[in-house]
């Protein structure tokens, strides 16, 4: 079966599970870690948690998603550039 479909109907491995790895930001913000993160080989998207039409980019409404498997790794990415 093809994965999105199995994601589609709630079939997913635990290791193609995406998860959520950061808190609340603004869309510019979120949009920077998924280039850093795609940088290092990381595959991550955007979500937006508020109520399009009516949220700004600029609003505290976005956060960065990956897959289980590689959620640990973009934690210590981020981690790691935050410190920096």
């Amino acid at each position: 079966m093809v994965n999105w479909f199995k994601a589609l109907i709630g079939i997913v491995d635990d290791d193609d599970k995406l998860v959520e790895i950061t808190g609340l930001m603004s869309e510019p913000e979120a949009v920077m870690w998924v280039d850093r993160l795609k940088d290092e080989g990381i595959g991550a998207v955007v979500q937006n948690r508020g109520l399009p039409p009516y949220t700004s980019s600029m609003s505290d409404n976005y956060t960065v998603w990956t897959t289980a498997l590689h959620a640990d790794r973009a934690r210590e990415v981020m981690r790691n550039d935050d410190a920096e």
